[in-house]
């Protein structure tokens, strides 16, 4: 099925005299065309729908390793279709380590990955270099690619086992229609499962099967449209995976000249041998062959990058004609300023100081008989909570501020204590508990970093990536919550957490940023759930915008909440999520796939000028409205919070809400004089009132009461998630 109509015998006949020099060439074998997926650029998927995919017998397999390694050949893959389900696959791969070679790498869509016992059985045999098709930066970008909805999934079920034995993983792509926005979306799939390497490749118009034209320009953009994809991922690598080895080929390097030296055009001698329908093929010099495929166009004459480029796809150049290319001159290729360099993850030391902190009640029962530590945080302040049966308290510790009540004072905090869920005023032996509490600190607090005057920041903002000695926190009454990030870009100027959570980050010697204009991203989040799970009891999981919105802008990019999410799903436990962020309908399929999930949408107005004036970087009322209409229509728990009440039309925010949502929780604002100058700003002074708050809620519980929306505090998570509904 190739076009060699547009390729020259002479060229054709020196790619297929493949010879090698005997110093330690590459031999790629292919074990068969039958593959399991439909890749929309690949000829394999093709001949797997026509049913006339072979597996190849092991005989010819045997011999061409044997004669490969004799040659000198030190590297040897297994290519497909899918080459770990071909018949040969076990006994080539058991011959292949016989014969001796240094590596051998095994390409695979991972399709079985979640067959038991599989990937043991590989390693049992050695150390190989797996090297996972994964054609797609998300889910959904993978599987229009592949035609099949269960292909990343089994990705996934793959790479987190080969993490776990250590195993080296690189991925291969190659871009087209389907997948070239999700570029940079790879920067943060790499990172979470410890990829070493990834491979950009680009259709070859030969490799594709028996298409026409038309479908061609289908899945084959322009060079230049796909550019500034290129260009997004490769400056997201440099600043958050500086030194990570990506690389893409057979791009013309005109197409992306201040990035020339991330792309390919030919490389280290390899010989293939590829099959047809029949049997394996006379072996070829695959980048002599690969470069008999290519022409240099007029514009091509003095671009000073000619010599590492063999030019463009005929086939392409047939579609699209040569329009695009152009000559790079010496000046074009001024140093491109480096992006800014991530740091290493670093583990921030306030998990340190709160744990030295609370140490005597970590190590034993705190003062008070029958009461047990549940937990303790130092992430949104510094706080612990104690639990007998179930009665939670939760006791707080912010920096000292004589201005405002509290229950206690310590040399350096204000101390509260309250229910963590809801209920009465804490009794005679709940404050004799929460004294001890104080007694404690009080005479630890001296230890902690003294805080002098904050250094100014370097930069408006700041992304740091952290690493996380803890996700999951027990809240009590089997429930628990879990910060993907700390900090929120989304910035809400009324948003009661900012000075809490600074006071973790003046104990590190951080600088003082603005609230919105940082975030800590926990990048091995879901590596420590993973452990965590495995010693708790499943259970509801509360992910909401308190410290963090768990849908942020950042989340697009490092995709933190989603690998949070799928751990838990394996777990079994429960996800109850409240979120300002329309993008969680990113997440709709996985959302789906629990027994029990509730979603919230925080939406405080219907009147988007409020919105814009309140909450700037959070998206539109309409996106939310949208947003939850879709997750409603997909079959999952909705509900709304609308907190605090900003100016509104009551009737209007129900009638646009109440058909998507089963719960609502409504509250007003809370510390507001602090936010006079907000509310001035905004023109809207009487909504700071005791009288707007109470109007509003009656009218805001009437409409949503006669709609049959349930009102609620929405602490209890199992309500929520529609437990005795």
């Amino acid at each position: 099925m190739s076009r060699r109509s547009l390729i020259s015998g002479a060229l054709v006949e020196e790619a297929t005299t493949a010879t090698s020099h005997g110093d330690g060439h590459q031999f790629e074998i292919q074990l068969g065309h039958l593959c399991n997926n439909r890749c929309l650029f690949c000829s394999s998927g093709q001949l797997s729908a026509m049913k006339v995919a072979r597996t190849v017998a092991l005989d010819p397999v045997i011999e061409a390793i044997a004669k490969a390694r004799a040659s000198g050949a030190r590297r040897l893959t297994f290519l497909g279709g899918e080459p770990t389900t071909q018949r040969s696959f076990f006994p080539a791969l058991e011959a292949a380590v016989a014969q001796g070679f240094e590596e051998i790498v095994i390409f695979t869509n991972g399709v079985m990955f979640p067959v038991e016992g599989f990937i043991e059985r590989v390693v049992a045999l050695g150390r190989f270099e797996w090297r996972v098709s994964i054609q797609g930066g998300d889910e959904a970008a993978h599987v229009a690619v592949t035609q099949r909805p269960d292909s990343f999934r089994r990705i996934v079920h793959g790479l987190e086992r080969l993490k776990s034995l250590e195993q080296r993983v690189t991925v291969n792509l190659c871009v087209n229609e389907a997948s070239y926005r999700s570029l940079p979306l790879y920067p943060a799939l790499v990172a979470r499962y410890g990829v070493r390497q990834l491979h950009v490749d680009i259709v070859r118009p030969s490799s594709t099967g028996d298409r026409d034209a038309d479908y061609l320009r289908a899945i084959m953009p322009r060079y230049t449209d796909m550019a500034p994809s290129f260009d997004a991922m490769l400056t997201r690598f440099e600043r958050e995976l500086p030194g990570f080895d990506v690389n893409i080929g057979n791009l013309p390097l005109c197409v992306l000249p201040a990035w020339a030296e991330r792309i390919q055009h030919g490389g280290e001698e390899t010989v293939t041998q590829a099959c047809d329908t029949d049997g394996l093929e006379v072996a070829v010099d695959k980048y002599a062959w690969h470069a008999s495929m290519r022409r240099h166009v007029p514009a091509c004459e003095g671009c000073v990058l000619r010599p590492r480029c063999s030019g463009v796809f005929a086939e392409y150049l047939a579609l699209y004609g040569d329009g695009e290319f152009r000559a790079v001159k010496a000046e074009d290729l001024a140093p491109r300023r480096p992006a800014r360099a991530a740091a290493e993850p670093v583990v921030r030391a306030s998990e340190r100081y709160g744990a030295e902190l609370f140490a005597p009640l970590l190590r034993a029962q705190p003062p008070g008989a029958q009461w047990a530590v549940v937990s303790y945080d130092t992430e949104q302040g510094l706080c612990i909570s104690l639990a007998r049966g179930e009665r939670v308290l939760l006791v707080e510790f912010e920096p000292r501020d004589e201005s405002l009540p509290c229950f206690a004072r310590t040399r350096r905090f204000n101390v509260s204590a309250r229910p963590r869920f809801g209920g009465d005023d804490l009794d005679d032996g709940e404050r004799r508990l929460v004294t001890g509490v104080v007694a404690v600190v009080r005479a630890r607090e001296g230890a902690l970093p003294v805080l002098t005057e904050r250094r100014e920041p370097a930069r408006a903002s700041a992304v740091r990536a952290v690493r996380a000695s803890r996700v999951l926190v027990p809240e009590g009454r089997g429930q628990y919550y879990l910060n993907p990030y700390a900090g929120c870009m989304i910035g809400c100027p009324y948003c009661y957490v900012d000075d809490r959570a600074d006071l973790s980050r003046a104990l590190e010697g951080e600088a003082r940023h603005a609230w919105g204009r940082w975030v800590d991203v926990k990048v091995d989040a879901p590596e420590v759930l993973r452990r965590e799970v495995r010693n708790l009891p499943p259970g509801p999981v509360r992910m909401s915008p308190i410290l963090t919105d768990p849908y942020q802008p950042l989340e697009r990019t490092y995709r933190i909440t989603r690998g949070c999410l799928e751990v838990l799903l394996e777990a079994g436990f429960s996800p109850v999520i409240l979120t300002r962020g329309a993008r969680v309908v990113e997440d709709i399929d996985l959302l789906s796939r629990f027994a029990r999930a509730a979603v919230g949408m925080s939406l405080p107005t219907d009147d988007d000028s409020v919105r814009a004036r309140f909450e700037p970087g959070a998206d539109s009322v309409d996106a939310r409205v949208d947003a939850l209409a879709r997750l409603h229509g997909a079959g999952l728990r909705t509900f709304l919070a609308v907190q605090p009440m900003l100016p509104m039309d009551p009737a209007r925010l129900v009638d646009r809400t109440a058909p998507y949502v089963h719960t609502v929780r409504i509250d007003r604002m809370h510390g507001v004089e602090k936010l006079r100058g907000l509310y001035e700003s905004a023109g809207c002074v009487e909504a700071m009132e005791d009288d707007f708050f109470a109007r509003t809620e009656a009218a805001l519980r009437e409409g949503f009461t006669a709609r049959g929306v349930r009102v609620d505090p929405l602490d209890d998570m199992d309500a929520l998630l529609g437990a005795g509904s």
